[in-house]
């Protein structure tokens, strides 16, 4: 790994928010501004199994976005059809459609498992992804945070 490897993931890290724990599993949030994502090296950094709640990401941001430490990806598309939409047997893993950030969290809570990260990674401008934090966090209130 090089020096600008170590960056990258130090960048990544900056401002990673811990939201707290329920049932043995880790809420954390981190938001992109940029056009570089660096979903992967920050999930690599936790170590553990990954459950990736993404809104403002386009549907083939995540076509072949594959890692055996992601159990799932949760990606809010309010213009999609809610469901199942990508599964792949070889790393166990699902890529599911949620309406709302509300029916995400509880999917993500539902497949979590002890020691497991949910991350919730919006993307987009300061004032979008300020306004899915109020909701999210918001949410993760009203099931006992």
């Amino acid at each position: 790994m090089n020096s600008n490897d170590n960056f990258k993931i130090n960048f990544a890290i900056d401002d990673l928010e811990t939201v707290g724990r329920k049932k043995g599993v880790l809420y954390l949030k981190k938001a992109f501004f940029r056009n570089r994502d660096l979903l992967i090296p920050l999930i690599e950094s936790f170590e553990r199994k990954t459950i990736l709640i993404s809104i403002g990401r386009e549907r083939n941001k995540f076509e072949n976005f594959k890692h055996f430490q992601i159990r799932s990806i949760i990606r809010i598309g309010v213009k999609d059809n809610a469901g199942l939409e990508n599964w792949s047997d070889d790393l166990d893993t699902f890529q599911y459609v949620s309406k709302t950030i509300e029916k995400a969290v509880q999917l993500a809570a539902e497949i979590a498992q002890r020691g497991d990260v949910v991350l919730f990674s919006p993307y987009g401008t300061q004032e979008e992804i300020q306004s899915q934090y109020d909701l999210f966090d918001s949410t993760l209130e009203s099931i006992g945070f």
